[in-house]
């Protein structure tokens, strides 16, 4: 029988971190980057970019960051509870 692979995730403001119980530790920021025109969205290749990826092509991007007062930014409902 194989042995169990338990992982963690902390999702935070400014870094959000994957931990496993093989002692892996993944950490990139907290932030996503969604296209600003359809040249950059061309341009990218992409609709949405995440973490380091996002930052540098911020020029290219509307950043924000999804998590905030420890709720989640794309949701009113969130919002309002915070």
């Amino acid at each position: 029988m194989s042995e169990r692979l338990y992982i963690g995730i902390d999702l935070g403001t400014y870094q959000s971190t994957i931990a496993s119980s093989s002692g892996t530790i993944h950490t990139v920021e907290t932030i996503v980057g969604r296209p600003k025109d359809p040249v950059a969205r061309n341009m990218l290749k992409r609709d949405v970019l995440f973490g380091a990826d996002a930052l540098k092509h911020k020029m290219s991007c509307d950043l924000y960051r999804p998590m905030a007062k420890g709720v989640t930014q794309d949701d009113e409902a969130n919002l309002a509870a915070a």
